[in-house]
């Protein structure tokens, strides 16, 4: 995302911990979709053994019934909403290369990609690097115990949220050699985003994933719509969804990925 906007901290799916404040949060999204989960599966009992449904009404009902709890499990768990923090695509491509014979189908919502991307991504490695020369490790720890992200405040560093929660980790790392330090963040920036498209597995293997995959493009600095084509240009079983935000509405999202799911489970 861009250096003069940053992302929305609400704009993220149902307790997705990597952006929520608190690990309270978080788990309280998890714990809301468990009791709506659970009020789903006792009214489709209630359907069933109880009258309050119209006979010839029960099967519709129940389809309904199994519909919405879908619905939350992808909300509520696998945090699948229009919110463009979904950064597990490239885990996902890199699953499906190293084992093909446990992958189903591929849902990649949002692909990360675009020059913007690419550079907005090392910026936040270099402004950590200067941070970081200018005042010392004690600092870091110090910015990063604030509890927030390295995507939300890139000067606490990578490793900003384990620092903020681990006081063993956090001594280990301020008495570490600051030059030796210092090199490994500039690598990692550079060799972490190498190139405008998803990090982890090279082009020639992600050409080898024979399994489906359902691509659902993005369109802001961090998702650009290329990312989204490049997949589907190398994916061999690609199902590339031509609808672009703001019209990916999450009922919308959510019936597309159902119908995927359905074709090949």
């Amino acid at each position: 995302m861009s250096n003069e906007t940053e992302r929305n901290v609400e704009d993220v799916g149902p307790g997705f911990m990597g952006s929520a404040a608190s690990v309270g949060e978080g788990i309280l999204g998890y714990t809301i979709g468990l009791v709506l989960a659970a009020l789903l599966t006792a009214a489709s009992f209630a359907v069933v053994y109880t009258n309050l449904i119209w006979g010839p009404a029960i099967p519709a009902a129940l389809v309904t019934l199994a519909v919405a709890k879908m619905g939350v499990h992808l909300v509520f768990f696998l945090h699948l909403t229009t919110a463009p923090d979904n950064t597990n695509n490239a885990m996902a491509l890199a699953f499906g290369v190293h084992y093909p014979d446990a992958t189903r189908g591929l849902l990649l919502h949002w692909p990360v990609g675009g020059y913007r991307w690419k550079v907005n991504s090392r910026a936040r490695f270099t402004r950590h690097y200067n941070f970081t020369k200018q005042n010392g490790l004690p600092a870091v720890v110090e910015r990063a115990r604030g509890g927030k992200s390295f995507w939300m405040d890139s000067e606490g560093g990578p490793w900003a949220t384990e620092i903020a929660r681990n006081n063993a980790f956090a001594a280990s790392f301020a008495s570490q050699d600051l030059e030796r330090y210092l090199g490994i963040v500039l690598t990692s920036g550079r060799s972490l985003f190498d190139r405008d498209t998803a990090p982890g597995a090279e082009p020639e293997e992600v050409m080898g994933i024979k399994a489906p995959s359902l691509i659902i493009p993005g369109d802001d600095p961090s998702h650009a719509t290329s990312g989204a084509h490049y997949l589907r240009e190398l994916l061999p079983k690609a199902d590339f969804w031509n609808v672009m935000p703001p019209e990916q509405t999450t009922h919308e999202v959510c019936d597309r990925v159902l119908e995927f799911c359905r074709a090949h489970r």
